[in-house]
């Protein structure tokens, strides 16, 4: 029986096929199917973003200058997050070859040039959100047309930051505050006012279009909008200093003559007040009582003169905040920025498809950013262990993860900041 069972179940062996070796663990299969799912969802918005942009290019589609996108702050992203992944690399190499150590250090490395990737690009959003690029809460940052609905935009803006202000307790405000809050109420008045002012009193709405386009190029410098601008720019700027020199010229030949008046009628007062001491005869009392009649004349006319010095004051006020807004915004050296890159107010902005390439772009980078925070916890996870050669398949797992979070990276920097 014994030989008969040993015969047989030789015979059994020798007919039961071997099991062909598969050449990958279920775990590496089940992340190239994740990795596949993930790769059809970013490939489906970047195609929403060609779709976007094929279809705006008669509008105008943004340019990296209008969205406050610089290409070497990409690439040095680019080359952190290149070289985590070659240090990913590295590390699962020394896994499999049973050097913990070295493993441990290039994950630790790995780890590191991701965070530094995240830091910059966390700095490249607060970059966007200063400038009045990343929307706020309840509120459309971002607007299509300078138009009179992004006038009153920025006018409540304006309005609410000045309430806030208002609203604290006078002994908290340090000088820095006082000094945002004179911006404000010079932003209200010789910005908004100015003009709604000036679009208001137009016949052609065309220039009441040109003179929103400067407020919304003042805000945020739009490269288009900026070949527009100096129609009525430069006029405004021409007729404010024509008008203020007439002003000023009137006004100082007014302070002349009230300084006039003055002496004089320090001389009559002096004159009567030393008769009403000495006294005199008949013809030197006559002579005084002229010199009164004289006197309230005078004081008649520095009135009239203190008046009309107010009044002028009162023209030229106006006309000078708005000449010092325009010479702030135009007349400074060097490249030209904006209200929002220069004095940190957020105020609504004015780009044309503006609203759906931050859409993109944020949809594009805040996904990648969440898969790269949740590739650095699986990455940290392996720091406590001791990462030897059995452990290798599913540390590769990891790695995999990590390689494609880079290739993913480098499509999005394609796209956006070239």
């Amino acid at each position: 029986m014994t030989t008969e069972h040993g015969v047989s179940t030789e015979k059994e062996s020798s007919t039961t096929p071997e099991k062909p070796k598969v050449p990958f663990t279920i775990g590496q299969l089940g992340m190239w199917v994740f990795i596949s799912t993930e790769i059809m969802l970013f490939a489906g918005i970047i195609a929403v973003y060609l779709v976007l942009r094929l279809t705006t290019l008669q509008a105008g589609w943004p340019t990296r200058t209008d969205m406050h996108v610089h290409t070497e702050t990409g690439i040095t992203m680019t080359i952190f997050l290149v070289f985590s992944a070659v240090c990913a690399w590295q590390s699962w190499i020394a896994c499999s070859e049973s050097r913990p150590r070295a493993a441990r250090l290039w994950l630790l490395v790995t780890i590191l040039l991701g965070c530094v990737f995240l830091g910059i690009k966390f700095n490249e959003y607060y970059d966007k959100y200063k400038v009045g690029l990343l929307p706020i809460p309840g509120e459309n940052q971002i607007h299509e047309l300078a138009d009179y609905q992004y006038l009153s935009h920025v006018n409540q803006r304006l309005r609410i930051m000045i309430l806030e202000m208002e609203s604290r307790d006078p002994e908290t405000l340090d000088e820095n505050d006082k000094q945002r809050m004179d911006l404000l109420y010079s932003l209200k008045a010789n910005m908004t006012e100015a003009t709604a002012k000036n679009a208001g009193r137009t016949i052609s709405p065309f220039d009441a279009n040109l003179y929103l386009n400067l407020m919304a190029y003042q805000v945020y410098p739009h490269v288009d909008t900026g070949k527009d601008v100096d129609k009525v720019y430069l006029p405004e700027r021409q007729v404010l200093t024509r008008e203020l020199g007439t002003l000023n010229e009137r006004l100082s030949l007014v302070e002349k003559r009230e300084q006039l008046i003055v002496q004089q009628l320090s001389n009559l007062e002096s004159q009567i007040e030393r008769f009403n001491l000495l006294g005199g005869g008949t013809e030197e009392t006559a002579k005084i009582d002229l010199k009164k009649q004289w006197l309230d004349t005078k004081k008649q006319q520095q009135q009239d003169l203190a008046i009309e010095a107010r009044q002028l004051q009162a023209s030229i006020s106006p006309l000078k905040g708005r000449e010092e807004n325009l010479s702030a915004s135009f007349d400074t050296e060097g490249k030209f920025q904006g209200i929002n890159e220069r004095y940190d107010v957020r105020l609504p902005v004015v780009i044309p498809n503006g609203q759906a390439w931050i859409s993109i772009y944020l949809l594009l980078t805040g996904m990648h950013a969440l898969h790269l925070i949740v590739g650095l916890i699986a990455l940290a996870c392996w720091l406590p262990q001791k990462l030897v050669a059995r452990k290798s398949p599913a540390f590769y797992v990891t790695c995999m993860y990590w390689q494609f979070v880079d290739a993913m990276w480098l499509t999005i920097f394609w796209f956006i900041y070239l």
